[in-house]
């Protein structure tokens, strides 16, 4: 585990073409945090795609007691959790602002009092989802990963500020045009209009997992929406944004097989999957170190 009292800096990585006030939320954070911790604080702006990734995996190898703040909304702290993760030291310390549109992770995991916390270091330590492919990569996810309705209406979603009718609004409207996916489970072969593994309990602004969903008890829930009506599937997605989804399955672990071509979402990076890839989803328990 890191030793909290060698924490010597902070650095804030923030996305200048958030949605958010990101810029703002990090120099604000700056000076309090540079008054009540008595640690230099440095502000530093992405540049492009996946550069916070390279940032966060550079701070965490130099191993000189550096925290790593992410400015951002769900994307962009996913990046910085999978740049840690994927370093020579993913004991790092995370910390989280909401500085993007999506900021379910943030909602989910904060707690008042950030600066006292900070400074008495009372750490967090949650559990991961853990991508791994057949064909050779991996991925890391903070909150959830999902296929089909997932994959597609993130895209549309993640540009428009919450708001919990215009969610649904822009859900329903998409219903009809979201196609299954076809995946082999066990031998046997289904086709999905939504498949959601979650890690926290909110998913892109409008899915709700079941109240005793927690992120910190080494098992993520599995959500699956077989093929139906459009009625049904209407029906399943305003429950999801109101009351929360009812029939999650809790697991440790998930493995499917591509019988098409598809995408797959994570955090909110989409990633193509092809045809006969093996995926194994797993909740890696007390994996990422934060103060949020």
């Amino acid at each position: 585990m890191i030793v909290m009292h060698d924490i010597r800096r902070i650095v804030v990585i923030y996305n200048p073409k958030s949605t958010g006030w990101s810029l703002e939320l990090s120099e604000r954070f700056q000076r309090r945090a540079e008054r009540r911790l008595d640690v230099p604080v440095e502000v530093v702006a992405t540049k492009h795609r996946g550069h916070a990734e390279e940032l966060a995996r550079t701070y965490a190898e130099l191993n000189d007691g550096t925290m790593i703040v992410c400015c951002s909304g769900d994307g962009g702290y996913h990046e910085v959790v999978n740049g840690v993760l994927s370093s020579k030291n993913p004991t790092a310390l995370l910390g989280l602002l909401p500085g993007g549109n999506a900021n379910d992770h943030y909602s989910h995991m904060h707690t008042p009092f950030l600066y006292r916390r900070l400074a008495e270091r009372e750490i967090t330590t949650i559990d991961v989802l853990r991508i791994r492919s057949s064909a050779g990569w991996e991925r890391y996810a903070h909150s959830y990963a999902g296929l089909g309705m997932t994959a597609e209406l993130n895209e549309v979603l993640q540009h428009y500020e919450f708001h919990p009718l215009r969610e649904v609004g822009l859900v329903v409207s998409h219903i009809l045009k979201t196609r299954p996916v076809i995946v082999e489970v066990n031998g046997k072969r289904a086709r999905y209009d939504n498949i959601i593994f979650l890690n926290a309990g909110r998913m892109s602004k409008f899915v709700k997992a079941a109240a005793n969903a927690s992120i910190t008890d080494g098992q993520f829930e599995l959500i699956l929406f077989k093929k139906g009506s459009a009625t049904e599937f209407a029906r399943y997605v305003v429950r999801a944004a109101t009351v929360g989804m009812d029939n999650a399955q809790q697991r440790k672990t998930f493995t499917f097989t591509c019988k098409q071509d598809m995408a797959i979402q994570m955090d909110g990076e989409q990633h193509q999957l092809v045809k006969g890839e093996k995926i194994t989803v797993t909740c890696i328990p007390e994996k990422l170190n934060c103060i949020i």
